[in-house]
């Protein structure tokens, strides 16, 4: 499968610039799997809910010397390298919650061999904490590509 990788960011800039209004509707999976029609005024967050609060890319390739820069990135204060393959990633603002859904992958070149796995250690309405592991051995990884999408 081919991916625009150019057209997905701008897509995602996209994403992170729009809000909804209450007259807004999304279609969402059940959890019988059926999608279903829902009104932006139906969540309990406020009427203007953002589609993407955060997102980051980053390379960590680096190990200890990372420097917390990143390829990408919205509403992200900074990403801090608390240990190999650990990552706490603030945000520029406080989410209204703290409940959101985060997306997150690694990996950079080719990595059939062992894929990587992406676990989500803590979060909080200010940070979220994401662990990159080996899938065939268990151990943290600093990958050279990370990418980390907060919905909600």
């Amino acid at each position: 499968m081919f991916i625009n990788f150019i057209r997905f960011a701008r897509q995602i800039t996209e994403l992170s610039k729009k809000t909804l209004s209450s007259n807004d509707s999304l279609f969402v999976i059940t959890n019988k799997g059926v999608p279903k029609k829902v009104l932006a005024s139906d969540f309990s967050s406020p009427a203007s809910l953002s589609i993407v609060f955060a997102h980051v890319s980053f390379d960590a390739s680096t190990g200890k010397n990372y420097a917390g820069d990143t390829i990408s990135s919205h509403n992200v204060k900074s990403v801090t390298r608390d240990s190999e393959g650990v990552f706490t990633i603030e945000f520029d603002s406080t989410h209204t919650s703290g409940q959101y859904t985060v997306v997150a992958s690694a990996g950079k070149g080719n990595h059939t061999s062992s894929g990587r796995s992406v676990s989500i250690d803590a979060y909080t309405d200010t940070t979220v904490t994401v662990r990159v592991e080996r899938t065939d051995t268990g151990s943290q990884q600093d990958e050279a590509y990370i990418a980390v999408i907060v919905l909600g």
